[in-house]
């Protein structure tokens, strides 16, 4: 795990923020208190998810050939490359000078502190030929564990590292711990009188669990359905605000009302309803047999509550499909909607996700992506800010949970 030490070492910032940071124009307008707009808790929020830094290790497919496997050399995990701070600064903090600016202006915040998230891509599958003695007869299959789980190796080839630490989940929503299940390699080896083939399939199987401790499911089978819920406080899209809530299987949340429709368009869609968040809109379907169902929570007291939506869910006319993400809503940040992604088969290739309010006539909307091709990877986030004319976060979390 890289602590905020080792990130300040190594971008050559000073471990705590000095007076001067928080104190100049800059500190100021990210973390002052008498700033009103926008709000004190909002420019927290946002300050926690920009210094949440992601690394990702992208492992490809490797095939090689080499004589018969003899003793095997394992090797220590690769490091990190040094994080580099990126991202959008907030309009409000134009006077910061650059992201390295407002990421230590985010330091003046109580509680705050940078953490570093590295997360690998899906394990490749390794295929090695090798020639083997004619000597040799007979067949053997063995099964091995390593001992080093975030390296694996065939062979001398080293095919991925994975190193983590740990980030929290939206602000103010206490989850449980997280558990994971993996499967161990399995390699075969086949001998005969004549040159055979070794081959070694890496990978892990993963069944989908609710994130939300104690949910209360509200679609449990369907297709294009929606239900209504009543939440302890309002949700605010764009500056309406209702605690009447109508969720869809597809997706999708909206205000004042709701629709079967399964079609996605780009925003603003006027085939929906006028305010609507879109988490994953899509045509999305619940097969109680595969232990799908939308379900919600509320966490915390007046004044501090959350609210998450969680959906898990298939796609219609795909079998063997799932799609697990959440929609978390903050009372003490209205206008904020946090969407985590646990796993989705398609990664958002024919999903809309965004959030719009068109009463009035009105054309206030903000589109993350649009039928676009690994829009969110499993373990991503994306955070909404429709306080404005609609901005967007996106980033990482780690998690085991699928």
């Amino acid at each position: 795990m890289k602590t905020s030490a080792v990130l300040a070492a190594v971008l050559g910032l000073p471990l705590l923020a000095s007076a001067a940071i928080c104190n100049n124009n800059c500190g100021r307008a990210v973390a002052g208190s008498a700033r009103v707009n926008p709000p004190f808790s909002v420019r927290q929020s946002q300050c926690a998810a920009f210094v949440s830094t992601t690394v990702t290790v992208t492992p490809g497919a490797v095939t090689v050939t080499a004589n018969p496997v003899g003793a095997r050399n394992v090797h220590g995990p690769r490091q990190a490359s040094a994080p580099v701070i990126t991202g959008t600064v907030p309009a409000y903090a134009s006077s910061c000078a650059d992201a390295t600016a407002y990421w230590s202006a985010c330091q003046c915040f109580s509680g705050i502190s940078a953490t570093t998230v590295t997360v690998t891509a899906a394990t490749p599958v390794v295929t090695v030929t090798a020639d083997v003695p004619s000597s040799t007869s007979g067949a053997i299959s063995s099964t091995e564990v390593s001992s080093e789980p975030s390296t694996t190796e065939t062979s001398t080839t080293e095919t991925s590292t994975t190193e983590t630490s740990t980030s929290d989940f939206p602000s103010n929503t206490d989850f449980p711990s997280e558990s994971s299940t993996s499967e161990p390699a399995t390699e075969t080896s086949t001998s005969s009188e004549e040159p055979s083939s070794t081959t070694t399939t890496i990978g892990s199987t993963c069944t989908p669990s609710a994130v939300l401790p104690n949910p209360t499911t509200i679609i449990a089978v369907g297709d294009d359905q929606f239900t209504s819920i009543t939440l302890p406080f309002p949700i605010t899209i764009f500056n309406s605000s209702e605690s009447t809530v109508f969720v869809s299987i597809n997706g999708r949340l909206s205000l004042f009302g709701s629709t079967t429709t399964y079609v996605n368009n780009p925003l603003p869609d006027t085939s929906i309803p006028a305010v609507s968040v879109l988490a994953f809109y899509d045509d999305l379907i619940i097969d109680p047999i595969q232990g799908n169902s939308v379900a919600y929570q509320a966490f915390g007291s007046a004044g501090n509550r959350t609210v998450t939506v969680e959906w898990i869910t298939g796609r219609y006319g795909v079998p063997g499909q799932f799609y697990h993400l959440t929609a978390t809503f903050e009372e003490a940040a209205p206008g904020i909607v946090d969407f985590r992604y646990y796993s989705t088969s398609d990664k958002g290739v024919s999903a809309t996700i965004g959030a719009q309010n068109l009463l009035d006539g009105g054309q206030l909307f903000v589109q993350y992506s649009y039928n676009t091709a690994n829009a969110v990877p499993d373990r991503s986030f994306v955070r909404l800010d429709t306080t404005g004319s609609g901005t967007f976060t996106s980033g990482s979390f780690e998690t085991t949970i699928c």
